[in-house]
């Protein structure tokens, strides 16, 4: 209930922005008025965009009843025309908006979501040339259909507010950001799936790759929100004759839990055993052919999504996926393959389908190797081709 009168807050809002927009204060003659700028971090949410948090920038007049709105990087639609497709091929654009504060932070407190707010130390004309810099696109997004080509990592909500703050600060002045810690990008996405979502973590591992499990610089970890915000604290801004200034004032969003337990470990594993113990019965006992056919045909059905984000999506990391080799359309091949193969003498055991397992099973242990975090399932699908790679013929 709430999120929806927000939704509705923020439609009026959006339908009266051309009645308040000229009265930003980048907009307002007199460039001398006194200005703040905060870093505006809120807290994650429940729905799936809403997992790793958002970042605003919130410029605010410092006098009585002044111009106070945020601007926001993270606008998009899901009525814009083939969303679900252009979503799947990584050509997702973004815009960008300016709310009042008030109904800014209303919305979000109303969905149970927290802000923190730092403080940018800036000086005026730095404040100035921000506010000038984030108002000119929301009005390039309003009135010329201005859009950015959004990537979750490298181009988001958050880079782009610290884009502007760098380019407001000029060629003369820059940030020093404290030491990276040390992980992965995957290891920061599982901090935020897996306690509020652990199925879409699971779907997330399947379908990137290798790309997001070498050590993160500085820069990239800044993608997340809640990290920006606590790198941000430890930032400081050099100056042309050498003076340092803190980034922000004020407390840093929360950080997350860095040891996050998956909690699909126990049913992944129970599971796991489950196919275990069918592949090694069928082994030796014969039978149970089924239960490859069932395999093979999920991963044909999984595999239509990593080879279709494999081959054909702009996404970061989908083009570096290990996993292609064990879930790909080829796999239902296999699945017809032993149906129909299943009772003949050496048909089931034949080369082909044997090497096919084989192979996979190699590829897997390689990407390992070189450093790609597998999913449990992707785990366990290893573990069952191995106990189930049929070495001989007592099928029946």
């Amino acid at each position: 209930m709430y999120k929806k009168i927000g939704y509705i807050l923020l439609s009026i809002c959006l339908l009266c922005t051309p009645l308040w927009m000229h009265a930003t204060p980048a907009q307002q003659e007199g460039q001398n008025r006194q200005l703040e700028a905060y870093l505006v971090t809120c807290s994650p949410g429940t729905e799936a965009y809403e997992v790793y948090g958002h970042t605003a920038l919130r410029i605010r007049e410092m006098r009585e009843g002044g111009a106070d709105f945020v601007v926001n990087y993270g606008v998009f639609s899901f009525k814009e025309d083939n969303f679900l497709l252009r979503w799947l091929l990584g050509e997702t654009d973004y815009s960008a908006e300016i709310l009042p504060y008030g109904v800014f932070r209303q919305v979000y407190e109303r969905g149970g979501r927290s802000i923190v707010e730092q403080q940018l130390q800036l000086t005026q004309p730095e404040v100035q040339r921000l506010a000038t810099i984030v108002t000119v696109d929301v009005q390039a997004a309003h009135y010329e259909g201005w859009t950015y080509r959004y990537n979750f990592f490298y181009d988001n909500c958050t880079t782009r507010v610290i884009d502007a703050v760098e380019q407001a600060l000029g060629d003369s002045v820059h940030v020093v950001w404290p030491e990276a810690q040390q992980q992965t990008l995957r290891q920061m996405l599982h901090q935020f799936a897996q306690p509020t979502s652990p199925w879409m973590s699971e779907g997330q591992d399947m379908l990137i790759g290798i790309e997001v499990d070498k050590p993160a610089t500085m820069r990239q970890q800044l993608f997340s929100p809640i990290w920006a915000s606590h790198y941000a604290a430890q930032a400081a801004i050099v100056r042309a004759d050498g003076s340092r200034t803190p980034l922000v004032s004020g407390t840093a969003a929360a950080l997350p839990d860095a040891d996050v337990s998956n909690p699909l470990e126990l049913p992944f594993s129970i599971a796991g055993l489950v196919l275990i113990a069918g592949a090694i019965f069928r082994r030796f006992r014969g039978g149970w052919w089924q239960m490859h056919v069932a395999v093979h045909t999920l991963q044909g059905l999984a595999g239509m999504v990593i080879a279709f984000l494999f081959v054909f999506s702009t996404h970061p990391a989908v083009d570096s996926n290990w996993l292609i080799v064990a879930f790909n359309p080829l796999w239902f091949v296999a699945a017809w393959y032993v149906w129909r193969h299943h009772g003949k003498t050496q048909g089931y055991a034949g080369w082909c389908y044997k090497g096919s397992i084989v192979m996979t099973i190699a590829l897997l242990v390689a990407g390992k190797i070189c450093g790609q975090c597998y999913p449990l399932s992707a785990v366990l699908l290893n573990i069952y081709l191995m106990f189930s790679l049929p070495l001989h013929d007592k099928t029946k």
